[in-house]
């Protein structure tokens, strides 16, 4: 089989599982059908005194560190809602959108930027999960990070992220299911992601 759309793998992170509607930070970027970033996106709030105040102790020690230093700020979760929509109407036409563990946290995002009239209810992506990829696989669904680290992955690309900065996880998602569809989908032996800034 050859693949001959874009894939779009996209990383919300959120104060808890169910807090799509309220992201800190969000990322995306769009792949060719053979491994070449086309577009990327990434912003996060901007982090006040009262934002930090609201976060709970795992939030401020794990994910909170991580997108700090991404450069793109916007004043509050809707107008980061609004700038990643527009990017994501302008990138979707022929894409697939892919996340790990997309239940409930991008789907809820997505939920909400369609209930704050960012797109239309027939604009909403139908998430591909990577997780069922590979449960299906015979693979641990939870983590990624584990499948790169079996199959000992190259994630010199991430440039120093780690995990719960958003383009960290997107780029690991990508790096695992363009691994795993090679054994099904005609793709290049080598899928080289270019550094991307942030």
């Amino acid at each position: 089989m050859k693949l001959n759309k874009n894939i779009m793998a996209v990383d919300a992170e959120t104060p808890t599982l169910m807090g799509g509607n309220q992201p800190l930070a969000i990322a995306a970027v769009l792949y060719s059908p053979y491994g070449e970033a086309l577009s990327e996106f990434c912003g996060r709030i901007d982090l006040t005194k009262e934002v930090l105040e609201k976060q709970d102790a795992w939030i401020m020690e794990n994910v909170i560190p991580e997108i700090i230093e991404i450069s793109n700020v916007y004043a509050d979760e809707s107008h980061l809602m609004s700038e990643f929509a527009k990017w994501y109407l302008a990138n979707k036409e022929n894409s697939i959108v892919v996340a790990h563990m997309c239940n409930p946290v991008e789907t809820h995002l997505f939920i909400e930027m369609y209930k704050q009239g960012f797109i239309g209810m027939w604009e909403q992506p139908t998430f591909y999960d990577v997780a069922t990829v590979l449960w299906m696989k015979g693979e641990d669904p939870w983590s990624v990070d584990n499948y790169n680290a079996k199959h000992q992955l190259d994630l010199s690309e991430v440039a120093g992220l780690r995990p719960h900065h958003p383009m960290y996880d997107v780029m690991a998602t990508w790096k695992c299911l363009s691994h795993m569809m090679r054994e099904d989908v005609e793709l290049p032996q080598t899928a080289d992601l270019p550094m991307i800034k942030v």
